[in-house]
């Protein structure tokens, strides 16, 4: 990043480094979170997806629920578009981890049948969000920084890209299973060692949803028809390393799976 310039040069130049740090999957450092407001951080994201390239096939919700906002050290949810290049490798690949890799989250992935607006109220409801979802998957998503920024964790998490590296997916199941998420068996194991084992998911993860409908409408934006969603975690972050393997099983749901270079 230039070391002079005006206030509006320095952020495009973090826009642009963000995008180059994503690419070649390396971490530079940068400054600018120390005195960027929080449209400026959607700003810098906007500029630095655009400058990636590649056309986005939907969103990453970050930091839902709580947990992860604490692990992660935001004030709340953010999100960000998955690039087409790169964002979305199959279940059953190798992936091999950039630097500033933070860790994986194990997590659901959704396909929006049509575009999903906002009622008289200008709000989008939960159950719209719930019929408008016409496919769910098992994925693990990858979260890492491109930039090391002082300042505002927060803020340098948002045009960061949302701290969204990958979504790895596996096969979609149809919408119709979506009543037995509350009683589906849930397992993740890390090099065949259990990290979770459960019945039932921790949150309605169509909550996520239904919140990323929202923000959107109040960005002038919205959830169109073949956008995918990732939900956010439904487990710990876990720290992922080269050659290890991390599996999500959703019992009814199918399963995803990943080893790492």
């Amino acid at each position: 990043m230039r070391k002079f310039g005006t206030h509006q040069e320095q952020l495009r130049d973090l826009g642009q480094l963000l995008a180059r740090c994503r690419r070649n999957g390396v971490v530079a450092a940068a400054s600018t979170a120390s005195f960027m407001t929080e449209t400026e951080a959607w700003d810098v994201q906007s500029m630095a997806t655009a400058c990636y390239g590649g056309e986005p096939v939907g969103y990453a919700v970050v930091g839902w629920p709580v947990s992860a906002q604490q692990r992660l050290g935001l004030n709340g949810p953010i999100h960000s578009v998955i690039p087409h290049d790169g964002g979305q490798p199959a279940s059953g690949e190798t992936f091999r981890l950039p630097q500033g890799v933070i860790g994986a989250q194990c997590e659901l992935v959704f396909t929006i049948g049509y575009p999903v607006t906002g009622r008289a109220d200008g709000l989008v409801s939960h159950d719209s969000v719930r019929q408008a979802i016409i496919a769910c998957r098992p994925a693990i998503g990858i979260l890492g920084r491109r930039v090391s920024m002082t300042g505002d964790t927060h803020l340098a998490a948002i045009a960061d890209f949302a701290l969204h590296v990958a979504t790895i997916s596996g096969e979609p199941a149809d919408r119709h299973t979506l009543s037995r998420l509350d009683l589906a068996w849930v397992r993740a194991r890390l090099d065949g060692n259990d990290v979770l084992r459960a019945c039932g998911l921790p949150y309605d993860p169509v909550a996520p949803v239904t919140w990323l409908a929202n923000t959107l409408l109040r960005m002038g934006q919205c959830l169109d028809a073949g956008d995918i969603v990732a939900c956010g975690a439904l487990a710990p972050i876990l720290q992922v390393l080269p050659e290890q393997t991390l599996s999500f099983d959703v019992a009814g749901f199918g399963n995803c799976r990943c080893s790492f270079l």
